[in-house]
């Protein structure tokens, strides 16, 4: 069973290329946020109703019907097909017309984005019926439940999916809502913001899938490989999330290493980054830069014993809540890759000037090399490694914290040059190559 995650669909042409990949030789489930139009539309309505400007909000709901006549018209040939959708998204509107009159006062804008999740469901499900695609809408408010602690309860999430299976036991395709779901006091609620892929990640959990598919969104990611298709174990792609990159939310990781779940991640139809328990003989497979880092370097004045002074050092940066990218020390000094403001810097400063000389220096670079770095598999690898940027002052070296992941610390002005260094000697990536790389200043990552 595969999960397919769909979002930001924003044209009916968009829906139809997003669909195109979705087979009918294995079991799949759509997890389907709401239409961007529709999306939008609603929160318009939610806007008026808050201000009790009920005459707006019927005209708006008016348009509102309109568009989801436009969405049908561009993506259903048949008549027959475009009435019965169309009669059935009217429900919808009429009972968010309704809701709208009766408790102006006491309506929840999410009772009304509910609607528009279940309404981008059904034009979904009406454009696969006609493409012979027979499917069935769960809807996720039957089956998905957060606790108190608002993360979902998969001990009732599991008992209600089993239930709602047996309705539809030889379907080729399930929808659900993104998002959608009840609280723990069994109210309309939206999933925690952490992205959708999670949702996605939660119902592949539940539904015992074995591949969430999804699409890649961050821009810093800039494949320059020659593959199609690459290849990260859950341990590199948590160490790539540690580095910077915004590949998915970490408790994606966490799920899918749980149950066994592969998750693919599509930049574009050419480039797909794979995460799962495969290895591959690949031993460097990315480097990372993060950017805007500070230097700190902290030389103990003796008023505190070796042990108080780096505990004093970490205590002050976790009270400032400074994020620690790397870290060195010895018994009298300790050295910080930190990202803070200057402000932040000053009150550090001020509060550990009495126990340590303190050296700062701004705009620097942590560069990451992650793989599989084991270090009893692969002597020497990480000799290598450094060996590669003896032309560029180094600050920082740290390795042997994860078997994915040797990261340096060099100045700013070095951050290009050392990645294309490490990408000439460990990636394989054409010279011609490097000027796409330089002119694409936000693109830090290079996945082979």
């Amino acid at each position: 069973m595969k999960v397919y995650n769909l979002e930001n669909i924003k044209s009916a042409a968009e829906l139809k290329h997003r669909t195109e990949v979705i087979s009918m030789n294995e079991r799949s489930i759509i997890v389907l946020d709401t239409f961007t139009g529709i999306a939008q539309k609603l929160q318009a309505v939610s806007i008026s109703l808050f201000h009790l400007d009920i005459e707006k909000v019927m005209n708006q709901l008016q348009d509102f019907e309109n568009d989801c006549g436009n969405w049908l018209d561009n993506l259903l040939s048949s008549e027959m097909q475009k009435a019965e959708a169309a009669k059935e998204i009217k429900v919808h509107i009429d009972q968010i017309s309704r809701l709208c009159n009766e408790n102006p006062n006491i309506i929840d804008d999410h009772e009304i984005m509910a609607h528009g999740a279940m309404i981008s469901s059904l034009i979904l499900s009406h454009y696969l019926e006609e493409c012979t695609k027979k499917n069935f809408i769960l809807n996720s408010c039957h089956f998905m439940r957060l606790g108190l602690d608002r993360k979902p309860d998969i001990k009732y999430v599991k008992k209600n999916v089993e239930e709602l299976m047996k309705a539809c036991p030889d379907v080729p395709i399930l929808i659900t809502q993104s998002r959608l779901c009840k609280n723990a006091y069994d109210e309309v609620d939206l999933f925690p913001q952490i992205g959708n892929e999670y949702y996605a990640t939660v119902i592949g959990a539940v539904f015992h899938a074995d591949e969430i598919i999804t699409s890649l969104r961050s821009d810093e990611i800039c494949f320059q490989g020659m593959e199609h298709t690459r290849t990260l174990t859950y341990g590199e792609a948590e160490n790539f999330i540690d580095s910077g990159i915004a590949l998915l939310h970490p408790e994606c990781i966490l799920l899918a290493r749980t149950v066994g779940m592969a998750i693919v991640l599509i930049k574009t139809p050419e480039d797909t980054l794979r995460i799962s328990s495969e290895k591959t003989g690949t031993k460097v497979k990315a480097a990372v830069s993060r950017r805007g880092v500070v230097f700190v370097k902290l030389r103990s004045l003796g008023v505190l014993t070796s042990y108080l002074f780096i505990g004093k050092v970490f205590d002050v940066f976790e009270k400032y809540k400074v994020p620690v990218y790397l870290a060195t020390s010895s018994n009298v000094s300790v050295s910080l890759a930190v990202k803070c403001s200057n402000d932040t810097l000053r009150l550090i400063y001020r509060e550990l000037h009495k126990y340590a000389e303190i050296g700062m220096e701004t705009e620097m670079s942590v560069v990451s090399v992650i793989g599989d770095l084991n270090w009893e598999k692969h002597t020497g690898l990480e000799a290598r490694i450094i060996e590669t940027l003896k032309e560029m002052p180094v600050c920082m070296i740290s390795y042997g914290s994860s078997t994915h992941n040797l990261s340096v610390l060099v100045r700013e002005q070095d951050r290009e040059k050392a990645l294309m260094t490490l990408c000439k000697a460990f990636l394989d990536i054409p010279s011609e190559k490097f000027d796409v790389i330089k002119q694409t200043q936000l693109q830090d990552s290079f996945v082979m």
